[in-house]
């Protein structure tokens, strides 16, 4: 999915980045994730930044587990064990009260 994410309209050509899009979907498709929009646009968001965490995902397959509920439970726990943010559970439930 993080290929999706960087994806860029090279050459002024939509075509060549409908193909594109199309090849990317496939690969997604064929490894049988479902696609989860609320998720996707989180990740988005928070693309490039957590870049190298979303790699780490994909690259162990966990991928596959990961709903926009365990991605910010991650997050929180990721945040508060390098102490970037002190996230309380009161601001995890509203998070997910939102998704």
């Amino acid at each position: 999915m993080i290929k999706l994410f960087i994806l860029e309209l090279k050459d002024d050509d939509p075509i060549s980045l409908a193909y594109e899009i199309r090849a990317i979907m496939h690969d997604i498709e064929s490894t049988g994730v479902k696609m989860d929009v609320p998720l996707i646009a989180f990740v988005k968001a928070l693309y490039p930044t957590y870049s190298n965490y979303f790699e780490i995902i994909q690259a162990s397959d966990r991928i596959k587990e990961i709903s926009i509920d365990s991605l910010v439970e991650k997050i929180v726990e990721r945040e508060n064990m390098f102490g970037k943010n002190k996230i309380t559970a009161q601001s995890v439930e509203q998070v997910m009260c939102l998704g």
